[in-house]
């Protein structure tokens, strides 16, 4: 069975099998996807040589994985192994160091998902060597920023990213050290997804050059902090809306890029229709809920409202406001 699969799931109790027990050369050569599984309360601990076993692999699946140990196994898995520093998911250092030991396969992985990885995803340390990734999706993560702007400029086959639910992410690309450049390309890039990002403030806080020239999609929701797309120039020739939603079909634009971020954070009240509202976690639009001038507010599609610790509010609603909830079924 195992020699025609394609797509394979394995935890923490698979992975130590596959490990300590002989398997024929070739068993998995057919696996295309390899999902990798932990849980809240054990964590797999994932080591990257473990992929030499799957060489035509072409999408990877990390759930609640820890890389807090070596990448490399040494020797015997009973052998206790010397933990390097946790680091975060836009690490680099030791890139050059260790790229000559990384699985070939991993050269030519095509799409790879991180989700609830958070605090030490060290993985991000060899995220420059995926060359051919077309595919980048980031959920849940604690990292407060993501990739480096060397990482970036070598994801030359991105075509597609998803960054979603990290409640720290501050931005998504950060300066690494002694870069002189300023300049990245995402060349090939066609869809930008940014969806509850409650800290993000820019896409990059460093004056970087930035130039999307096949960039059609980008989707912004749920991010009420930030105001602009990115300090420097920038660069997308083939974007003419930004949408809110994946059923926000008409979206909306300014002009440019940074304008339309701009505007839509301006007027997050109107623009953010959501159906479940936690309006403690925006607390920009607490600021302004009190202020808002009439006809802005649009929340007919509002089912839920929750409201935690606004001290600043002096009404919860008007009867203006009131009057657009036809949704609403329950507010907390």
């Amino acid at each position: 069975v195992i020699h025609d699969l394609e797509e394979l799931s394995l935890n923490s109790k698979h992975i130590s099998l596959i490990r300590n027990h002989p398997f024929q050369v070739g068993i998995f050569s057919r696996i295309k996807v390899l999902q990798v599984l932990g849980y809240h309360d054990k964590p797999v601990v994932f080591l990257l040589n473990l992929l030499e076993k799957f060489n035509n692999l072409k999408k990877l699946e990390l759930i609640h994985c820890d890389f807090k140990g070596n990448f490399i196994d040494e020797g015997d898995a009973s052998e206790k192994k010397t933990e390097r520093e946790p680091v975060s998911l836009l690490n680099t250092g030791y890139i050059g160091e260790q790229n000559s030991q990384l699985p070939h396969v991993v050269l030519n992985l095509e799409a790879l998902e991180f989700r609830r990885c958070d605090g030490s995803i060290s993985l991000g340390l060899y995220l420059s060597s995926f060359q051919n990734l077309i595919t980048l999706d980031l959920w849940q993560s604690k990292a407060t920023a993501l990739i480096t702007s060397s990482v970036a400029r070598n994801l030359v086959q991105l075509i597609k990213m998803r960054i979603r639910d990290c409640i720290m992410v501050r931005e998504i690309v950060a300066k690494e050290k002694d870069d002189a450049k300023d300049l990245v390309s995402f060349s090939k890039l066609k869809c930008l997804v940014l969806h509850y990002l409650p800290n993000l403030s820019s896409f990059c806080s460093e004056e970087y050059s930035f130039q999307f020239p096949s960039l059609e999609q980008v989707i912004v929701r749920q991010c009420p902090k930030l105001k602009i797309f990115c300090q420097g120039v920038l660069s997308t020739p083939q974007l003419h809306r930004v949408r809110l939603s994946e059923k926000d079909y008409k979206g909306f634009w300014a002009g440019e890029l940074n304008a339309t971020i701009s505007q839509l954070h301006k007027n997050t009240v109107r623009y953010y229709e959501p159906e479940h509202l936690k309006l403690h976690e925006f607390p920009e639009l607490e600021e302004i809920w009190n202020t808002v001038p009439q006809g802005i507010i649009d929340f007919k599609r509002l089912k839920c409202l929750e409201v935690y610790v606004c001290n600043n509010l002096r009404y919860m609603l008007t009867v203006s406001m009131a009057a657009d909830l036809v949704q609403l079924q329950q507010i907390k």
